[in-house]
């Protein structure tokens, strides 16, 4: 218990005052049997949890694998902060009793945040979210690959077991596609009296020439998905009703209109 405590005191000051973790390390490892010391194993990863496009969040899970045996755990993540504006994080949903989350964010605007979770019973064996993160991807970001790696610096990394061990960690660095921002459109047809008209004919005709066909519901409605951003030209077609063509600048999640029976 003694250990544990001690280990637990020393990944808190190194998060704050960048004490040398090799030091840190070599205290416990000295006093621990060289064949658990080279067992001895987990891994730091990071994943997106959400779609990463320009100009929205995207929440970035931290995941440790290990046997059962880790209590506190410390790192710096690096990224790009021309790309990813560091926003906020929580505790991941598979903490353990009593787990406390320290952040050190003084150098995110120069891509660098050190986060430290230690508590009283460790994580469960297997893969467990420890933290997510949450940043804005910038508006003018390009599609395209992204690294978030982890670092000792500002932030030491380490990886404490229950009986005061620091463990060998294995920090695999993350990828993050960002993807084209996708919209949709929206809308309804109506005759004069507002009542939503069945199986009109919806066409959405894209910059390129291509188009798509939606036959609208009982209600009048109709939905075009997974659209790039962009101007695109709607047109209504019907039997019994004229409707005015409508371009629309599809922009954010969705983008809502109306067609309603011309006079």
């Amino acid at each position: 218990m003694r250990q544990k405590k001690i280990a637990l005191s020393l990944l808190v000051i190194s998060i704050f005052f960048n004490v040398d973790a090799y030091h840190i390390r070599a205290a416990f490892q000295n006093n621990a049997p060289k064949a658990a010391i080279e067992k001895a194993e987990a891994t730091m990863r990071a994943r997106a949890l959400t779609p990463v496009v320009p100009g929205r969040d995207m929440t970035l899970a931290f995941e440790l694998v290990s046997d059962g045996n880790v209590n506190a755990v410390s790192f710096t993540i690096n990224f790009d902060p021309t790309v990813f504006k560091y926003v906020s994080s929580t505790l991941g949903i598979d903490k353990p009793e009593a787990a406390n989350l320290a952040v050190n964010a003084e150098q995110t605007a120069k891509g660098k945040f050190g986060l430290l979770v230690d508590a009283i019973k460790p994580f469960e064996k297997g893969t467990r979210q420890v933290v997510t993160a949450v940043f804005r991807v910038a508006d003018d970001a390009r599609p395209g690959s992204h690294s978030f790696t982890f670092s000792p610096t500002p932030t030491q990394q380490g990886t404490a077991a229950t009986d005061g061990r620091m463990l060998k960690t294995d920090y695999q660095t993350a990828v993050i596609n960002i993807g084209e921002r996708k919209s949709a459109i929206v809308g309804r047809v109506l005759d004069m009296d507002w009542r939503g008209l069945r199986h009109a004919k919806v066409v959405l005709k894209k910059p390129d020439g291509t188009e798509k066909v939606y036959l609208t519901g009982t209600f009048g409605t109709f939905l075009f998905e997974d659209l790039a951003e962009g101007s695109y030209t709607i047109v209504v077609n019907s039997r019994s009703y004229s409707f005015t063509p409508q371009v629309v600048e599809a922009k954010g999640p969705f983008t809502e209109l109306r067609f309603i029976e011309a006079t």
